[in-house]
């Protein structure tokens, strides 16, 4: 996975883990070509940041728990 997505080796550990942790649910070709990776790769870490609660749908429909999920993964990334 950690070849796959390329990641800027100026990324915390955290950051690093917040990132895998949404690759392994949602795939890391989705989020190779996500807008959270654009904002990633440019260094606007707070915007990629907001990008993580953007995954939290299934068909369309808003789950609770995918909330929860990527509410963890983006306070992970900013290191909360």
């Amino acid at each position: 996975m950690e070849q796959d997505l390329k990641l800027p080796s100026n990324l915390t550990g955290n950051q690093k883990a917040a990132i895998y942790s949404l690759a392994y649910n949602v795939g890391t070709n989705a989020v190779k070509k996500s807008t959270l990776m654009k904002y990633v790769k440019k260094g606007q870490i707070k915007l990629a940041s907001n990008e993580f609660i953007k995954w939290n749908k299934i068909n369309g429909v808003e789950v609770k728990g995918l909330n929860f999920r990527r509410n963890i993964e983006k306070d992970l990334f900013l290191n909360k």
